[in-house]
């Protein structure tokens, strides 16, 4: 009849087989490994109790004796990847987790063999890294040809102003006004896709000053008050006597963006004030349409995303305004924050760092 003792050696054997981790254990007082059957199996050795040395590098053998020191002096379990090398000369990477059985002064632990999972690592580490440089040729690429790409769009629009549509037939009309629809859409949509490219290639340069922030609510406010008339919609606005610190051009181009997106969805009204809060100018730009619902609003900074909202209500759009707002903002280190209901319309608001007062 088998003891107990021999029964429970016999399951962690079988165990360890399962599982395929091995189980060691590091004598401090004689300075000794030994290690199971399936630790041997993992290093490809025969004996039990060896030198773990000689299967490590010499780097990853002081760190893993560093560790055990730190153990024995606080007692912490501690986990680490280590390279080994294998009988056979093979290398593999092992998780090597480590306690203290302080009342036997006897270190022990585990090893598991985590090679193939560190060869799918870096599978993926250098697959993201050439998609990453691949993203990087096609945005310098696009970043340098933008004037290039531009100027035959240029030429077409000025073509097509040189026309005289007053002389035009019925038809000839309807005709202009298409393809004068289709290159100002299209204008709109390269104009877009460049800056986008500019902005992930890095090559948006900040020149930050401070400047009246109420100026450029006040410059904005005049030229979309034509947007509004020719909508049917009301335009509120409020200018303040703030100054802020940051680059004027690019602010400009984040709340063009955003009154644009505001018109393209309101339903009545589109407003755009400001407020002072502590160390910041908070600039927000509001309109009374369809809302963002619940389930879209994580995804409307990504570029060239719709919601459904968008989708129902058939709203031109190539989803990619508040995609270069938030690239902007980000090139800038400025917060913007969202808030919205569904048939409730929509509020974006800009957080700008105030000017520093010259007492």
């Amino acid at each position: 009849m088998k003891m107990l003792d021999d029964i429970a050696f016999e399951n962690a054997n079988l165990i360890e087989k399962l599982s395929g981790i091995g189980y060691w254990k590091f004598d401090v007082k004689n300075r000794k490994f030994y290690y199971s059957q399936q630790m041997c199996q993992i290093l490809g050795v025969k004996k039990t109790a060896s030198n773990l040395k000689k299967y490590l590098p010499l780097k990853d053998y002081k760190k893993l004796i560093a560790n055990f020191g730190r153990l024995l002096r606080y007692g912490e379990k501690n986990t680490q990847d280590v390279k080994f090398i294998r009988s056979d000369k093979s290398v593999i990477y092992c998780r090597v987790n480590a306690c203290l059985i302080k009342e036997k002064n006897i270190i022990c632990g585990t090893l598991q063999d985590i090679t193939e999972f560190v060869n799918i690592k870096a599978q993926l580490i250098k697959a993201r890294n050439e998609a990453e440089n691949l993203s990087r040729e096609k945005s310098f690429f696009l970043a340098q040809a933008s004037h290039d790409l531009r100027q035959p769009l240029y030429a077409l629009k000025l073509y097509l102003d040189l026309l005289q549509p007053k002389n035009f037939t019925k038809q000839q009309w309807k005709l202009w006004e298409n393809i004068n629809k289709s290159s100002d859409s299209l204008k709109y949509l390269l104009e877009n896709v460049l800056d986008l490219s500019k902005l992930d290639y890095g090559g948006t340069k900040v020149f930050k000053t401070n400047f009246n922030i109420g100026m450029l609510i006040s410059d904005l406010g005049r030229e979309f008050k034509h947007t509004a008339e020719c909508q049917d919609l009301t335009l509120e606005y409020v200018i303040c006597n703030c100054l802020v610190c940051s680059d004027a051009f690019l602010v400009e181009r984040i709340l063009r963006n955003l009154l644009s997106n505001a018109f393209k969805f309101a339903d009545k009204k589109v407003s755009m004030f400001c407020h002072e809060h502590k160390q910041k100018l908070i600039v927000e730009v509001k309109d009374d349409g369809i809302g963002i619902a619940p389930q879209d609003k994580k995804y409307i900074f990504d570029a060239f995303y719709q919601g459904q909202n968008v989708r129902d209500n058939n709203i031109e759009g190539m989803g990619l305004g508040l995609t270069i707002v938030k690239r902007i903002a980000t090139v800038l280190h400025i917060k913007i924050s969202v808030t919205s209901k569904p048939n409730k319309g929509t509020s974006f608001k800009l957080f700008l760092p105030k000017a520093a007062v010259k007492h």
